[in-house]
């Protein structure tokens, strides 16, 4: 697992290098449903705390590849997440859990010793699983002629959100104009959590890390008694 460290040098290789450039125009689009796209732009995300476990592959900046599973609970109204990384064996590579900025590691093997390691992986995961924002800036059509969404995180941070395809999703992130990552959502299971994502890091050290999902619940539902019938359901 020590080849997940070559991670760590893409998010400084990719503000370094990050340039001025005008962000990809959304042009209004006669005729769409603005309040439709808002709200299909907001599908691929979690709209409540969920306990998701995920088959994961990465492929590293030197073309290798490595296989893991993760094990995620996630609230995306609190900002709050903890993940765990594990052999498809089952020995625990990682736990960490971040709050707002506040990041602990419960548990970790190298590289995942690092935190600034810790905090892009952990980075990477809330990108793939949280919205971007409340609401986008911009609604139109990109350069694709496909509904997207813009939102803006402060003047240097944008993310774009652009609809794919029949429950398909492209989402992109640029800092300073520049495309640092690029996510791809598909499918949606019985609680619309996305089947597969495909998140790619673009830069000089370019990576991909694909996450199929095993199983993803709202934890609410998961601490409902399994004999609770319907009629108990019901009753004031």
């Amino acid at each position: 697992m020590r080849r997940f460290g070559i991670l760590f040098l893409f998010p400084a290789a990719a503000l370094l290098l990050a340039a001025c450039s005008s962000l990809p125009p959304i042009r209004p689009g006669e005729g769409l449903s603005l309040e439709r796209t808002r709200q299909e732009c907001r599908l691929p995300f979690l709209r409540e705390e969920t306990r998701l476990i995920h088959s994961l592959q990465a492929v590293l900046p030197d073309g290798s590849g490595t296989s893991a599973i993760g094990i995620t609970v996630a609230d995306p109204a609190a900002k709050t997440l903890r993940l765990t990384l594990m052999t498809l064996e089952g020995f625990v590579l990682f736990t960490a859990r971040i709050e707002g900025e506040n990041l602990e590691i419960e548990r970790a093997v190298a590289p995942f010793t690092n935190k600034d390691f810790a905090r892009s992986l952990i980075g990477d995961v809330m990108f793939c699983l949280f919205p971007p924002g409340a609401l986008p800036e911009t609604v139109g059509l990109e350069e694709g002629n496909r509904p997207a969404c813009r939102y803006r995180s402060d003047e240097d941070t944008a993310t774009d959100v652009v609809l794919a395809g029949p429950a398909q999703w492209e989402v992109r992130l640029y800092r300073e104009g520049s495309l640092t990552r690029t996510l791809r959502a598909a499918g949606l299971n019985e609680y619309d959590i996305p089947k597969k994502l495909e998140l790619t890091g673009h830069g000089p050290f370019p990576y991909r890390l694909t996450l199929t999902l095993l199983t993803g619940t709202p934890l609410r539902l998961e601490s409902r008694p399994e004999s609770l019938t319907e009629e108990e359901e019901d009753a004031p």
